[in-house]
């Protein structure tokens, strides 16, 4: 029934340009008339008319370009679609995944078969998760406060941040991701050991850090951490 009701279009392949509009096409349409009228006749006169023709062609194409671009960056915000698709139609590199080959030698034709022998392929690498409920974890308290867990490679990035501050003004400025980091290292962690042998960690503030400046924080938990290092470092 598809077969025989059904018309049949030959695809040429070219396709009309985004900014090409009737006027521009008009002054395209005319150039090639002139131009083959030049061909045939070779007059000073059809070349004149030709090259006139011809820069009014490439002023229009380049105005209708930069029509359509400004319309599609005004209108970026609420209709991105028309944004990347017109990126998309600029990018000359196009991914995707190519026909694979079936077990039967044949190559597949849809999305779906791909999926299925891509699934097929890499389901010996899947995971299976076992039912049944989880396991419940033991409840801890906590006595002390453990310190060392601050890595040095951290403070010694905050101390530096310290010893060369970036300077705006003739003012030192504290970077945002300092701060970020100094935070982190004021929360310190409390662990006791059970009778069995297990670790359990709690995270607190050190609360009589919290109303100092961030230099004077970094320099008391520089010496609460690290007493070991001298100031000159």
């Amino acid at each position: 029934m598809i077969e025989r009701f059904v018309p049949k279009v030959r695809n040429s392949g070219v396709q009309k340009k985004k900014w090409l509009d009737c006027g521009t096409l008009t002054s395209v349409c005319k150039k090639h008339k002139l131009y083959q009228r030049w061909l045939q006749t070779q007059a000073g006169e059809d070349y004149r008319a030709y090259a006139k023709t011809r820069n009014q062609a490439a002023r229009a194409c380049r105005a209708a370009k930069q029509k359509l671009e400004a319309t599609i960056a005004a209108q970026a915000k609420n209709h991105p679609k028309s944004f990347w698709s017109y990126v998309q139609a600029k990018t000359k590199t196009r991914s995707g995944v190519a026909d694979l080959r079936k077990e039967d030698g044949t190559k597949t034709t849809s999305d779906k078969e791909k999926a299925e022998i891509l699934n097929n392929f890499f389901q010996s690498i899947f995971t299976e998760e076992k039912g049944g409920d989880l396991p419940d974890m033991s409840e801890y308290t906590y006595d002390r406060e453990l310190l060392a867990y601050i890595t040095p490679e951290i403070f010694i990035q905050l101390y530096k941040s310290l010893v060369r501050p970036v300077l705006e003004y003739g003012h030192s400025v504290w970077q945002p991701r300092h701060k970020t980091l100094c935070s982190d290292l004021e929360d310190v962690q409390s662990v006791q050991r059970t009778e069995e042998g297990n670790q359990a960690y709690q995270v607190s503030p050190i609360a009589s850090l919290k109303d100092k400046p961030y230099p004077e924080r970094l320099t008391s938990l520089r010496r609460l951490v690290y007493p070991a290092w001298s100031t000159e470092d």
